[in-house]
């Protein structure tokens, strides 16, 4: 069932060109770490929630972070000649794969703050590849972020349990911003 199931999950299009199966080794890091200082960040989440993020939550506008942002981007990867993460997600939405439709895991996402953590991701992941890619810019080398809901990925169907955000060049530059970056 398990193997049946982790087959499923390999074959299911994340895109018309795209399947995890079909992606080469030399193309994907696993478990990207990443640590990076946060200070200044004064009204990073106010700023979020007034850019559409976060709607349902309570933010003090003028809250501070301060100390060291850390995190493992479950998958990352390289595909047409873009660069993409992946964070895998195993919620229980329902008993069909019916129950994990777009409005379902968009519900899920920001439910569980994970628009939040894809913003995050991003920042890290932007930082990470313009330290490595000469000439790297977000619009042309940063192709977005997959939330792979894992129990709705049938095998079959594109978009079966993928949830797909490329945030704005601008807002992802204002957040690294936000969080002390240069």
């Amino acid at each position: 069932m398990v193997a049946d199931w982790l087959a499923d999950i390999l074959a299911t299009p994340l895109s018309p060109s795209l399947r995890l199966a079909d992606l080469a080794k030399q193309d994907r890091v696993d478990e990207l770490e990443f640590h990076f200082p946060v200070s200044a960040a004064q009204g990073a989440l106010g700023f979020l929630q007034a850019q559409g993020y976060l709607p349902a939550r309570r933010v003090d506008a003028a809250g501070q972070l301060e100390g060291m942002m850390t995190g493992f981007i479950d998958l990352a990867f390289r595909h047409e000649g873009r660069y993409y993460l992946a964070d895998y997600k195993s919620n229980h939405l329902g008993m069909d794969f019916g129950d994990y439709g777009q409005a379902a895991l968009a519900a899920a996402m920001q439910e569980s703050l994970y628009d939040l953590q894809c913003l995050i991701y991003s920042v890290a992941f932007s930082r990470h590849l313009a330290r490595r890619l000469p000439g790297y810019s977000y619009e042309a080398h940063f192709g977005g972020a997959f939330y792979l809901f894992l129990r709705g990925m049938d095998g079959r169907s594109e978009g079966a349990g993928v949830f797909f955000h490329r945030p704005e060049a601008g807002l992802i530059a204002a957040l690294d911003q936000r969080l002390g970056g240069k």
